[in-house]
């Protein structure tokens, strides 16, 4: 891994510790197993959309971590991902 690149499972890990979840609990609210849970954590990378529920989930922008949002057409796909984006700036 690059020294300025994110581990994501890393940060997800230590924002499940600072909140008031057990992993047990995390798990149940992304729909997942324990087990998935812990194997999020060791992942250096992760579906956007997933992402995305964690982020819902733990009220914590991850998206920030990583390279300035692109900018795309207000009809795209990826338009209303602008509203959730600008909830946490």
């Amino acid at each position: 891994m690059k020294k300025n690149e994110v581990h994501i499972g890393n940060l997800i890990r230590q924002k499940v510790n600072q909140s008031s979840l057990t992993v047990t609990e995390f798990a149940r609210l992304i729909n997942k197993t324990r087990e998935n849970v812990y194997d999020i954590f060791k992942r250096s990378s992760i579906d956007t959309a997933l992402l995305l529920q964690i982020s819902k989930v733990l009220d914590y922008n991850f998206f920030k971590h990583f390279k300035e949002k692109e900018k795309f057409p207000e009809d795209s796909e990826f338009s209303d991902l602008y509203a959730y984006y600008d909830i946490f700036n």
